[in-house]
């Protein structure tokens, strides 16, 4: 069988971890959910573990993709000051860097990863960034502030206190 490709490898201890959190083989997927967040929230309260940031911080997760030579799509800049960002996007720094860019760009949060919580948008193109400026800054702004929350997920409580603990930042990426 094919899927027996993978039974050579190990699973890391962390990911191994769930397996004291199932006690069915009856559970659903949002029951394995669930305890796969408790198992991870645990661990990063217990053992100070922060390997769910690979998952729950796009920022993380595309610099992991370049330090191990996975692919990905390149990032362009990274910033964890909504200040500096602004002021870069404003100063026109921003579209000094990204003349070369393939089109569309895209600006994505690296603190939101829920899909409801719509944290990524296209620059279609050089021109559309300067004639829109406020209006990015504007989006930004708000998704700054926005906050992670499973607020109707049985997984709540767990996720919730791992995303709490991501800063907000932007990251600019290209196509």
């Amino acid at each position: 069988s094919k899927l027996l490709a993978g039974s050579p490898h190990r699973v890391h201890n962390y990911f191994a971890h769930l397996t004291k959190f199932v006690d069915s083989p009856n559970l659903s997927y949002y029951d394995m959910v669930n305890r796969r967040f408790q198992s991870m929230s645990g661990m990063m309260v217990e053992q100070r573990r922060d390997d769910f940031r690979l998952e729950k911080d796009k920022c993380a997760m595309y610099r992991f993709f370049a330090a191990n030579k996975l692919p990905h799509m390149p990032m362009v800049g990274v910033w964890t000051s909504r200040q500096r960002f602004v002021s870069d996007l404003r100063s026109r720094i921003i579209h000094r860097n990204i003349t070369s860019l393939r089109w569309p760009a895209f600006v994505k949060m690296c603190h939101l990863t829920q899909g409801y919580a719509r944290s990524t948008t296209r620059i279609p193109s050089p021109s559309w960034l300067v004639h829109h400026t406020e209006r990015l800054v504007s989006w930004v702004d708000h998704k700054w502030a926005y906050r992670a929350d499973d607020r109707e997920r049985s997984w709540r409580t767990a996720a919730n206190a791992m995303t709490d603990t991501i800063l907000p930042g932007v990251m600019l990426q290209n196509s």
